[in-house]
């Protein structure tokens, strides 16, 4: 958008794949704004906060992995048990982790959100490690289903953040 009192402004829409609908809503919205003033926020990814979320998710992602391998083994439900508690404890790590981050003002809504995900599959982590140490098939089943709905989120999350120009490794 051109302007008068400075540079122009662009004004960008972005979304995960999954959530690619949301960009038509999106270019909607951008073409009836009218632009009021400048915010000068810097959209640049800053390399501090990149290389310091780089180094929390770089762990988060190896023991998702590695204890989520493991889980999928199926092993004895004490087992399970013991992975999913194990895997919701790193969780509670990274969302400590991540919310004493100082986070961009262009990426703290991503930051706030992958926090949320994180933290909801914590919670899901605990209640299949619960389902598990009971034993049940059926709870079990069930908490499966929203620990696969909760890591989808997190992934999301980390789709967000690729998308503003952090990636990590």
């Amino acid at each position: 958008m051109p302007s008068a009192a400075g540079p122009p402004t662009a004004l960008i829409c972005y979304a995960a794949v999954a959530s690619s609908s949301s960009v038509h809503d999106c270019e909607q919205i951008v073409a009836s704004l009218t632009l009021v003033e400048h915010s000068g926020y810097d959209l640049t990814p800053s390399p501090d906060y990149s290389g310091r979320l780089s180094a929390v998710l770089g762990a988060l992602e190896g023991e998702r992995i590695r204890l989520r391998r493991q889980m999928s083994q199926r092993r004895t439900p004490v087992a399970t048990a013991g992975l999913a508690t194990a895997l919701a404890d790193r969780l509670t790590t990274a969302a400590a982790s991540l919310r004493a981050l100082q986070a961009p003002v262009a990426a703290r809504a991503a930051q706030a959100a992958l926090v949320a995900g994180i933290e909801h599959a914590r919670d899901s982590y605990t209640a299949l490690a619960t389902a598990a140490a009971a034993a049940g098939t059926g709870g079990l089943e069930a908490a499966q289903k929203q620990v696969d709905s909760a890591e989808g989120g997190v992934d999301l999350s980390l789709e967000t953040f690729a998308l503003l120009g952090y990636k990590h490794s």
